[in-house]
């Protein structure tokens, strides 16, 4: 009966990295940044609920370096969107963002800020990012992805602001002592499998500039991961619910519809 029971347990766990590696290729046709193929224990850990974190290297196919992570959990999607957007909410330590305005087909434009321990200069950025329509009409609506990308054109209207005092923290002064990255890209995307589980995953490709070798940051990144899941997953349980209330500033979904009030 135990060796019943294990193979049995064994089977389940099969079934479910399958469904999980069918879900993710079925993603990467659509998604505009595609996730690497995941090996078997890594599949078997993503569907015991474990966050799967690593870190690609750059090749001369895939010139840059990313930082990946993958958690299926036990949350509607809706609320962790919202922790992962709501512009009240800090999603890491050491970071500040700010977002500086709405742009055309449902793009955002935001600032960042990371703060580096001396004598280490901060990094700033200006990213925009957008929703994949492409992929929630594939999906039929299963999946949402909010990518982005940098937008170095930008710079002088958070310059301005910052000098104007309207970005809440960040000055003029600290960001003319950071440093510009060069690159920065990525996307988040929410998936709901078939078992009414959800799929998370995150990934970053960053070019930080200056001394720092670029896989420094992306291995500092990989290991900030766990953070920035548990806190993203944490608000949405606990402050997304009472947060997202009538008076709140909408917030539109992967789909480009605003999301209802809690």
């Amino acid at each position: 009966m135990i060796l019943l029971a294990l193979a049995l347990a064994a089977r389940a766990d099969a079934n479910g990295a399958d469904a999980l590696k069918t879900a993710l290729a079925e993603l990467d046709q659509h998604l505009t940044y595609a996730f690497p193929p995941l090996s078997s224990s890594q599949l078997n850990k993503l569907d015991k609920g474990k966050l799967v974190r690593f870190r690609v290297a750059p090749t001369d196919g895939h010139p840059l370096d990313e930082a990946v992570a993958l958690e299926v959990v036990d949350l509607p999607r809706t609320a962790v969107w919202i922790s992962t957007i709501d512009a009240h909410f800090v999603v890491k330590s050491g970071l500040t963002e700010r977002r500086i305005r709405f742009t055309p087909d449902h793009g955002q434009l935001w600032m960042g800020l990371l703060d580096l321990p001396f004598p280490i200069d901060d990094r700033a950025w200006v990213v925009e990012t957008h929703d994949n329509p492409t992929l929630v009409e594939a999906t039929k609506g299963r999946a949402w992805e909010r990518w982005w990308g940098l937008r170095k054109d930008c710079w002088s209207e958070v310059l301005a602001l910052a000098s104007a005092g309207k970005l809440d923290g960040p000055t003029r002064a600290s960001l003319d002592k950071a440093i510009l990255t060069p690159v920065n890209e990525g996307a988040w995307v929410f998936d709901e499998l078939p078992d009414g589980r959800l799929l998370v995953g995150y990934h970053a490709a960053t070019v930080v500039g200056g001394a720092i070798p670029t896989d420094i940051l992306t291995r500092l990144v990989v290991s900030g991961l766990d953070e920035l899941f548990t806190g993203t997953f944490d608000r949405a349980r606990s402050v997304v619910p009472t947060h997202y209330v009538a008076g709140h500033e909408p917030i539109e979904g992967g789909d480009g519809r605003v999301l209802p009030y809690y």
